[in-house]
C-alpha cells in the first residue's frame, strides 16, 4: 500500500493484529542479514531495536 515490492520473497505472515499495528505505524518490518526483524514504535523501544520473532520461525 505504500508502493513497496509486493513478492513471495518479501512476505511475512502476521495476526490481524500486527497487520494493523504496520498499517497504524506502531510497527515496522525490516529485514536483517535476509531475514525478517520488528521495530517497536518509538514510545515503546526509544533504540528502534530491530527484533527477531523467536517464538515463530520458519
Amino acid at each position: 500500500s505504500k508502493n513497496g515490492d509486493t513478492s513471495t520473497e518479501n512476505g511475512v505472515t502476521l495476526c490481524a493484529h500486527h497487520h494493523q499495528a504496520i498499517h497504524a505505524g506502531q510497527l515496522r518490518i525490516t529485514r536483517v542479514d535476509g531475514e525478517f526483524r520488528f521495530v517497536l514504535h518509538p514510545l515503546l523501544d526509544p533504540k528502534q531495536q530491530p527484533r527477531k520473532n523467536y517464538f515463530y520461525q520458519t
